[in-house]
């Protein structure tokens, strides 16, 4: 009988098709990802950090983070939210769901804030028996008071990560753990490379668990939109449906956890305290091993929790078969790899190989090997709400390993304890398989027959490989080590896919291989729609071209390659070619049309280059005043006007130098390339005021490539003649008298009003 309401959810129909198979089987992968970026990020921060802050500081730390780990009581509430969730997700009419999780998010946040307080207050407590220094004393306090701050981030954001995995979003789930773990690492390492301390490393936990919070509640509500965190209240009536389920759930948990920390235990009650030392070395990869493992059979708690409403017991089975198959295919290798290559591991490692500590580290890998057969059914029966029976056999796994292990360490000795816990998994499993298999509908040997067919020979292959390199190397060196796993997991993986593997390990098998292609191709497709919301379906060149200068861009760099253009080469911008003599003859037809046959009292011509213009636009004003950034380009221009008396040159840069005072007009052509946004737009304002009123603004620009055109960033970096004259256009001070457009310049002539 189940322990929580069964979710309804008449209107779709769960099946266990090809599809689902291989999905399940890579979210199993993907619930793994977190992992392999979070284990070798923690090896690398903590030489990192204890160099940083000392063993003092870092044993503050570590300590702090040590109480948070004692204080959390959950009350099952997250296995609750994520079987509600993926019971009811499909439901969209009822509201069951989404009461009950802004109910349980309410209690989540009370208990989280109790946590918190609780870091504090212990900690503080604490702080007189760490044996500090005096300045360590001082700032104790604030530690674990931060660390209970972030504690309470972390633990509001593990249930987002418990609704996440209802909702069967690993990939978000994961995504979100892989940021959160390369963050903290950015954040640890800058903090020390700006000279921080514990109290800013404690400071940085506190802000990145609070932002990251707010960025999964926002993933939440984008996904599933009728659950809304932190909206809504709190009642028992909706909480308490799922209240047995989930503390039925939190003592299974705390059984299921107690079993393989219980040896140490025993260990050195019975023997000593030193005899721990080598359990626990032996223990390491193993339990490392069975992390992988469990990630993989999580995948398993939803969709037994999405498919419950079928009562069909054919789906039961079909779950408990892919779950048990799939585990033992992907931790097969890694254990039989572990068990033949034990003793080698541990000279490389720890640079000898205790007889005992090679047995206990064979011992629990066969543990972890038999508790994946059972692994599947358990996550089967604890989604369908079977969380009693998971606790009576969780707890009965726990006492056969108590009883066990102690009859065994008495005799035996430190192998006694390993012994315990393959006797506590071979019980569990068997239990499980039994209590699966009845509910499924099947017998026990058929369930196993299925699950197992096809692996004993690849098995075999991935054995006879790694045995192979391990005696032909030489013992206790990584590289033999690699050399051994790689053709071992090469032998399994052919012997598998040519020999036992089903359709969904095939075809799972060919998306793991071709995933690079498969990421690099969806990549070039978002970028390619980000192109097109850019602006542009074929060239993104002008874009990432100009952002690049905008990067990269520095006045004093652009000043020194327009004077080395000059330098280099006479009239570099073509201003004597007939194309731009024909452009300065409309730009002189423009000014003819509004001056009436005067001439202008004071004119400016801005970026006058080698005085082509200069010379042409000076018999329309009374005073000419020419500036240029380039001194090479001033001189030819003097030069080329030195019959015009009223002609005045000077070295200027607009980006800095203010505006040699008031003018009748203005003229400035193609500028915009030289100088960033920003500054055009402090150009644009200085010219306006400088202009007198009834002066004329000339403003001349190249035509931008359409990708420019049809751009908000062309429109934010003022790229293409449209952009510019738009903005000058906007200015509330000028009136547009007249304009023209050639094929690749656009022109427009503005008035002060």
């Amino acid at each position: 009988m189940a322990d929580g309401p069964a979710p309804e959810n008449p209107g779709q129909v769960y099946v266990v098709d090809l599809g689902e198979r291989v999905r399940l089987m890579r979210d199993s992968l993907i619930n793994n990802s977190n992992l392999l970026i979070s284990a070798p990020v923690g090896i690398i921060l903590v030489p990192i950090m204890l160099k940083a802050l000392g063993a003092e500081g870092y044993g503050l730390w570590v300590a702090a983070l040590a109480v948070g780990s004692m204080v959390t009581v959950d009350l099952g509430i997250l296995n609750s939210v994520a079987r509600a969730v993926a019971g009811q997700g499909a439901d969209a009419a009822s509201q069951e769901m989404p009461r009950f999780v802004g109910s349980a998010w309410r209690t989540y946040q009370v208990l989280g804030l109790f946590g918190a307080l609780g870091i504090g207050v212990f900690g503080f407590g604490l702080t007189q028996g760490l044996h500090l220094s005096p300045q360590t004393i001082k700032i104790a306090p604030l530690v674990f008071g931060l660390a209970g701050l972030a504690y309470w981030g972390n633990q509001l954001l593990t249930f987002t990560i418990a609704v996440l995995n209802g909702l069967r979003r690993f990939d978000v789930a994961n995504f979100i753990a892989v940021g959160t773990t390369l963050f903290s690492a950015a954040g640890v390492i800058a903090v020390f490379r700006f000279g921080g301390s514990l109290l800013a490393i404690a400071v940085w936990q506190v802000i990145l668990s609070w932002i990251v919070l707010l960025v999964a509640l926002y993933l939440v509500r984008r996904l599933e939109p009728r659950i809304r965190l932190g909206q809504g209240k709190f009642k028992w009536a909706w909480l308490r449906p799922y209240f047995t389920f989930g503390l039925w759930s939190q003592m299974a948990d705390f059984a299921e956890n107690s079993n393989p920390q219980i040896a140490p235990l025993l260990i050195g009650t019975v023997l000593s305290s030193s005899a721990i030392s080598p359990f626990a070395v032996g223990q390491k990869f193993p339990m490392a091993l069975a992390r992988i493992q469990g990630r993989a059979m999580d995948v398993l708690f939803p969709a037994a929790s999405q498919s419950e409403h079928t009562k069909d017991s054919g789906v039961t089975r079909q779950l408990i078969e892919v779950g048990t198959r799939w585990t033992i295919v992907l931790m097969l290798p890694l254990y039989l790899g572990l068990i033949l290559a034990a003793p080698n591991l541990l000279l490389a490692w720890m640079g000898e190989a205790p007889p005992e500590t090679v047995a206990v580290l064979r011992l629990l890998c066969a543990s972890m090997a038999v508790s994946a057969l059972g692994g599947g059914a358990e996550q089967v029966l604890w989604g369908r709400g079977e969380a009693r029976k998971v606790f009576w056999v969780s707890l009965a796994a726990l006492a056969a390993n108590l009883g066990v292990t102690y009859f065994t360490l008495h005799r035996i000795g430190l192998e006694g304890a390993a012994w315990g816990l393959l006797s506590s998994m071979t019980l569990r499993s068997a239990a499980y398989l039994v209590l699966g298999s009845r509910r499924g509908q099947t017998g026990v040997f058929h369930l196993l027959r299925v699950s197992l067919e096809g692996i004993f020979l690849p098995g075999l292959a991935c054995g006879a490989a790694t045995f192979g390199v391990l005696y032909i190397g030489r013992p206790g060196r990584w590289l033999e080590l690699i050399a051994a796993a790689l053709a071992g997991g090469l032998a399994y993986g052919i012997g598998l896919y040519f020999g036992g593997a089903r359709t969904e390990e095939r075809m799972l098998a060919g998306e793991v291989l071709f995933s690079p292609f498969t990421l690099t191709k969806s990549g070039w497709k978002h970028l390619r729609q980000a192109i097109i919301r850019l602006g542009s379906r074929y060239n993104s060149f002008p874009i990432f071209s100009s952002i690049y200068r905008v990067l990269t861009y520095k006045p004093e760099h652009e000043t020194a390659r327009i004077e080395q253009v000059f330098t280099d080469k006479v009239d570099p911008y073509g201003a004597l070619d007939p194309e731009e003599q024909e452009r300065f003859s409309y730009e002189l037809a423009m000014l003819d049309a509004v001056r009436d046959g005067t001439k202008f009292e004071r004119a400016l011509e801005i970026g006058c280059g080698e005085g082509v213009f200069t010379e042409l636009v000076s018999t329309r004003c009374k005073l000419l005043v020419a500036v240029d950034n380039s001194d090479t380009a001033l001189e030819r221009a003097r030069n080329r006007c030195r019959q015009i008396e009223f002609v005045e040159f000077f070295r200027f840069d607009m980006r800095r130098d203010p505006l040699p005072g008031t003018f009748d007009l203005i003229v400035v052509t193609a500028l915009s390339n030289l100088v960033l946004p920003r500054e055009y737009r402090y150009i644009c304002t200085a010219m306006v005021n400088a202009l007198r009123p009834g002066g004329y603004l000339l403003v001349g620009d190249l035509r931008g490539p359409e990708v420019y055109d049809k751009s908000w960033l062309g429109k934010r970096l003022f790229l293409g003649g449209k952009w510019i004259l738009g903005h000058i256009n906007n200015n509330s001070a000028l009136r547009k008298v007249g304009e023209y457009n050639l094929d690749i310049w656009m022109h427009t002539l503005f008035r002060k009003v």
